[in-house]
């Protein structure tokens, strides 16, 4: 019963279904949310032995794209609900972070990208939302939150 949808080409490769993809949608044209291909893996807090056997896993420079991402994010004070896209890409010791927020009927849509050394990733985050804020995503965060209370 449907016209079109989007799935993630991962799980459609995954599933041995890769030749029903269609198209690829780019960063460039539509931003992933935030943490979109990272994998968690979550370990109880005191539980030192796990703890040392998951530290191979953790990967350097998505953790720094993740942080990134989650402090533009949070600057905003978005959620899973809200269409904020966040895309950090890794080079070297860069970090260029890409946010975008949009209204909900997709009509309003601003979008900002910087680049500073990875180790300033959760600031980098920060200062995009920021700007985002002040080129007006503060008046779609008021408009989302106040459409998400008249539905209670």
């Amino acid at each position: 019963g449907l016209d079109a949808i989007i799935l993630a080409a991962a799980g459609l490769i995954r599933m041995g279904w890769d030749d029903r993809i269609t198209e690829v949608i780019s960063p460039e044209i539509l931003l992933p949310a935030m943490g979109q291909g990272a994998v968690g893996i979550e370990a109880r807090k005191n539980d030192v032995d796990n703890h040392i056997l998951l530290a191979d896993l953790d990967d350097e420079d998505t953790h720094y794209a993740l942080d990134a991402e989650r402090a533009l994010v949070s600057q905003l004070q978005g959620g899973c609900n809200v269409p904020i896209g966040a895309f950090a890409i890794l080079d070297d010791d860069k970090i260029t972070l890409t946010g975008s927020v949009a209204s909900l009927d997709g009509k309003t849509l601003y979008k900002k990208q910087l680049t500073d050394i990875k180790t300033n990733a959760i600031s980098l985050g920060r200062k995009i939302g920021d700007e985002l804020i002040s080129m007006g995503g503060d008046r779609i965060m008021q408009e989302i939150k106040s459409a998400e209370l008249l539905n209670l």
